[in-house]
């Protein structure tokens, strides 16, 4: 029992000083950098906290739930890949049609560039040199 509680004790020792050592990393390195860099203004030690958190919070998540399981480890492009892979040929025309209509054509398209090329009258081009 009681080697339970001083493991514990431990790792909760060991949290705290991990914490107050990037804590006092980050501040340190914002506190030399940016209010030279950019003008901002120096940070406390929890405001380093505050935004060590709030970088993990939006780059990097938090484990559980709520990651999504497996497409929130970076697999998702392998999973893309092999459900793309695993259509029939009229699914993936489909899928390509349906994502023309979002992001434009899936390779690059000479016919296209030329008639935007043709779209751009000579008074356009004269009106960007002027303003040179």
């Amino acid at each position: 029992m009681k080697n339970w509680i001083t493991k514990g004790f431990k790792i909760a020792l060991f949290m705290v000083f991990f914490f107050a050592f990037f804590g006092y990393v980050t501040m340190e390195l914002w506190n030399w950098l940016m209010p030279s860099i950019f003008g901002l203004t120096a940070i406390n030690f929890w405001q380093a906290l505050g935004l060590l958190f709030l970088s993990k919070l939006i780059f990097g998540g938090f484990p559980g739930k709520g990651r999504g399981g497996s497409w929130g480890k970076g697999n998702w492009k392998n999973k893309m890949r092999d459900k793309f892979e695993n259509m029939s040929d009229q699914d993936k025309e489909k899928l390509k049609a349906r994502w023309e209509g979002y992001c434009g054509p899936w390779k690059y398209d000479k016919k296209s560039q030329d008639n935007t090329a043709e779209a751009i009258s000579s008074s356009d081009v004269q009106d960007v040199e002027k303003k040179s």
